[in-house]
């Protein structure tokens, strides 16, 4: 019995010193952290009017209003009586809704508050011809805007000191477009940095460090 287990032990191969003293494998890497802030598809808002608000989140609804978020720092309050149809994405807002940072009162857009008129003509089709300018600062065309329309928007004086190549616009406008539209999304894709501010009557853009300034 002795000797079957030594011809054994002789006819089993070698197993080099390396491979037997290799490391164990390291263990997976932890999963990264889920973020902040879940970043929401966007909801489609078609007002009576026509007019379409695109990459909007409906954060919650009530018997009169649909309060909508217009971006991280502003909200809006749109009365249903102005709302024909809203195609919502599969993001449900609540569920962050403890985490999420409160809007700064300057930034804050109260539909309910608006002027009726100046709330009408906000979110009703700009009167044709259609929009185009080429090179064109953004102070003209926002006193184009106000003419044309019928509202009263104010330019901060945060905004006339910047250097004019900063301020250059060239845009298009789309069939329907409205003032709310232009403001809210062609212009933000533009000039991120500013803030557009809805007063009782009348609009009010600035930049971001100005609107963040406590009220006088």
């Amino acid at each position: 019995m002795v000797g079957v287990w030594a011809a054994a032990q002789e006819a089993a191969p070698e197993v080099p010193a390396e491979e037997a003293a290799a490391p164990e494998a390291p263990p997976p890497a932890a999963p990264p952290a889920p973020p902040l802030f879940e970043e929401p598809q966007g909801d489609v808002i078609t007002l009576t009017t026509g007019a379409v608000l695109k990459n909007v989140q409906v954060y919650r609804r009530t018997a009169k209003t649909f309060e909508i978020q217009i971006t991280e720092e502003v909200m809006l309050n749109l009365p249903r009586k102005l709302v024909a149809d809203v195609q919502y994405d599969d993001y449900e807002p609540s569920r962050r809704r403890a985490r999420r940072p409160q809007p700064k009162k300057a930034d804050r857009l109260v539909g309910t508050k608006l002027k009726p008129e100046v709330h009408k003509k906000l979110t009703s089709p700009i009167p044709p011809p259609p929009l185009k300018y080429k090179d064109t600062d953004l102070v003209t065309i926002l006193a184009d805007l106000s003419k044309r329309v019928g509202v009263s928007i104010v330019v901060d004086e945060s905004i006339k000191t910047l250097a004019r190549e900063k301020l250059i616009w060239d845009l298009a406008s789309k069939p329907g477009a409205t003032l709310m539209t232009l403001l809210q999304e062609d212009m933000r894709k533009r000039f991120n940095e500013l803030v557009v501010v809805y007063q009782y009557d009348k609009i009010l853009v600035t930049t971001q460090p100005r609107a963040a300034e406590p009220a006088s």
